[in-house]
């Protein structure tokens, strides 16, 4: 994921269904804490690319990218409070 992320900015054209297929891979990946934080920034990464698709009329899998976005970082916000609540002890 960190390599993808690492490429977004020589990303295909709007619309690619290989990219598109690998980031809905992305919202298939087991609930840990750190492998969502980092499918999200993936996610984020590719942010200009998923509003051209949107743009160019491409939709269909804009929803589950968009909730496996807002997991990843839910989860790394819970991850971090919890981590300071301990601390705090």
């Amino acid at each position: 994921m960190c390599a993808c992320r690492s490429v977004h900015r020589s990303s295909p054209p709007a619309g690619n269904t290989l990219l598109m297929s690998v980031l809905q891979g992305l919202t298939s990946l087991p609930e840990v804490p750190q492998l969502q934080y980092t499918a999200a920034l993936t996610l984020a990464a590719y942010a200009d690319w998923l509003a051209d698709s949107l743009n160019a009329g491409h939709t269909a899998n804009v929803p589950d990218l968009l909730q496996s976005l807002m997991r990843g970082m839910i989860s790394f916000v819970v991850t971090l409070r919890n981590k300071l609540c301990l601390q705090t002890r």
